[in-house]
């Protein structure tokens, strides 16, 4: 999904060194003059636009101060100018001269002050050279189709790479850059110069493009992203369903170099990717997954994300896998799995209904807990155990008990909920987790079916909402499974939980 919107920001630097940073997707950067580093930060979604552009990249500007005392020889006149020009990283100059006390276009009944010629002339300062490119009169060397532009007191035009009297931009570029070209304005009066000045480079053109914030982390990255539209190298880069673009205006893609950009570290995505293996027991990220990573990593680049807050987004991918294994197991048996065991319930080739199998597939995230919930508390390893805890109970007691140990009274205390409130409300659905237990346990005891499905949705929404001793817990140990410190078969409460869940 492309997307694209009526307006564009113009971001603009000044002279000398500028940060651009593009901030609402749709900007047009302008560094001006200086060494500047462009920020490109592919964070818009939705309504917002998400193709940026740089309009100056790696251009080179240039000035000129026009004046009689700079011709060869000097010349007494009122006559004054000032020239500017940027060199495009094609090889292009374009190039704005504004002119006093000069006619360029018959606005004055004398003749003497008529601007009869314009030219780029090969010579250092005091020095009468050759024309090297005519713009006004003869020679003309436009030959591109590019207008000069010709106002009251202005002459705008456009000298292409391939363009030149008897040479070419490109053959004198060396030249440009060492201030060995001059502009001379000739009129009637002084046929061989009345105004001139010398053009000076005012920066290396030497910009940046800091494209942490996008991920890439080396030149072939950038360039397999990239294709050239009518000589401007376009970038697109996919995230999730959007595809944002950055275009460099005027700067085709074979020139681009590493020495041009500010790369991410290199190292994030597969450490992300690493994290992302681990906490689901070994299994490889899978295209939808991968996707993910890409983002996790792309916005801890863009400083959306601390390091904490990256290892947490991993660590909540595994709420629907490894956490309900370790949390159910926990519950109902008083220890998470072995890690061989983990492994085998979460991602196993020799387990047909680990939770990352089709029988799992279709399963929400409260229905994994509930499901686990039965397996183990109605015929499982932790059959005996809640039937003795909570086979004589009450709906209402057996809600507050589970509570009690999943979440507990501090836990929501702590976190601004009303737990008896909250217990009232899920003893309410009596009738909800009645019709899991026939469904889902049809030949089982359905008193302790029905108190099962009630433990596993508790779990699922302890998790989801990331409140209670439970969820503290098994984000601890998921957090120690991204570094390979996790322990297994233990108190997954008593090992890692903060502290302990408090009950009635």
């Amino acid at each position: 999904m492309i997307h694209f919107a009526p307006l564009h920001d113009a971001v603009n630097g000044g002279a000398g060194a500028d940060v651009l940073t593009s901030t609402a997707h749709g900007d047009v950067m302008t560094g001006g003059a200086g060494d500047d580093i462009f920020v490109f930060l592919p964070l818009g979604t939705g309504a917002h636009d998400t193709e940026d552009s740089i309009a100056d990249f790696g251009a080179i500007y240039f000035t000129a101060s026009l004046s009689g005392a700079q011709e060869a020889p000097a010349v007494a006149t009122t006559a004054t100018g000032t020239f500017t020009a940027t060199l495009s990283r094609a090889g292009a100059l374009n190039f704005l001269a504004t002119v006093t006390g000069l006619d360029l276009g018959g606005g004055t009944a004398a003749t003497a002050d008529d601007v009869t010629a314009a030219h780029f002339h090969l010579g250092g300062p005091g020095v009468a050279g050759g024309v090297v490119f005519g713009f006004v009169g003869v020679p003309n060397n436009e030959t591109a189709n590019d207008t000069v532009t010709i106002g009251a007191a202005t002459v705008k035009g456009k000298w292409d790479a391939g363009e030149g009297n008897g040479t070419t931009l490109a053959a004198q570029t060396a030249s440009l850059l060492a201030g060995q070209l001059y502009v001379n304005f000739h009129t009637s009066r002084n046929p061989g110069g009345e105004i001139r000045g010398q053009l000076l480079a005012q920066d290396a053109g030497r910009d940046r493009i800091d494209v942490k914030g996008a991920g890439i982390a080396t030149l072939a990255e950038f360039l397999a992203l990239t294709t050239d539209i009518n000589g401007s190298a376009d970038l697109a880069l996919p995230l999730g369903v959007d595809i944002y673009h950055l275009r460099l205006d005027g700067t085709p893609k074979a020139s681009l170099t590493a020495a041009d950009f500010i790369f991410a570290d290199a190292s994030l995505r597969p450490q992300v990717a690493g994290w992302f293996s681990n906490i689901h027991a070994g299994r490889a990220a899978l295209a939808p997954d991968q996707t993910a990573i890409n983002i996790l990593a792309q916005q801890r680049f863009a400083g959306q994300l601390t390091q904490t807050q990256l290892m947490k987004a991993v660590v909540d991918t595994a709420d629907a896998e490894t956490a309900v294994a370790a949390q159910a197991y926990q519950f109902f048996t008083g220890a998470t799995p072995t890690q061989a065991g983990l492994a085998f319930l979460v991602a196993s080739a020799t387990n047909p209904t680990d939770l990352n199998d089709a029988y799992y597939a279709k399963f929400s995230l409260e229905n994994r807990y509930i499901n686990f919930a039965a397996n183990l508390g109605i015929a499982g390893q932790g059959a005996a155990a809640f039937q003795a805890d909570f086979g004589g109970l009450s709906f209402l007691a057996a809600v507050q008990l589970a509570y009690g140990r999943i979440i507990g009274l501090n836990y929501a205390a702590g976190a601004g909920i009303n737990a008896t409130a909250a217990e009232a409300d899920i003893a309410g659905r009596l009738s909800y987790f009645q019709q899991v237990a026939r469904e889902g346990s049809p030949g089982a005891n359905q008193d302790l079916a029905t108190k099962a499905a009630m433990v596993g949705y508790i779990l699922g929404e302890g998790i989801k909402a990331d409140v209670g001793a439970y969820a503290a817990a098994s984000n601890a140990f998921l957090t120690d499974l991204l570094d390979g410190t996790a322990q297994f078969n233990v108190n997954l409460v008593g090992t890692y939980a903060p502290t302990a869940p408090t009950g009635h």
